[in-house]
């Protein structure tokens, strides 16, 4: 965890007027009890990915706008 000092709370508790979001791909896990923290990633079939095998789910950000609409503003 990052260190916390005096003001920071007073700078980010700052109203803001722009939010940026970046959005990439999803990460899809299913347990495995060999794996490292007894999870893998798993590549559905069905999907699209880009070059650098990154999935294409724009669904993704349609349902984090959402959730966050409705936990920020709600």
């Amino acid at each position: 965890m990052p260190e916390i000092i005096e003001g920071d709370l007073e700078i980010i508790s700052t109203p803001i007027d722009f939010l940026g979001i970046n959005n990439y791909s999803r990460d899809l896990v299913k347990f495995d009890s060999d794996a490292p923290l007894n999870v893998c990633r798993i590549h559905p079939e069905s999907s699209e990915y880009t070059s650098m095998r990154w999935e294409v789910y724009p669904e993704g950000l349609h349902d984090f706008i959402s959730k966050s609409w409705k936990r920020i503003w709600n």
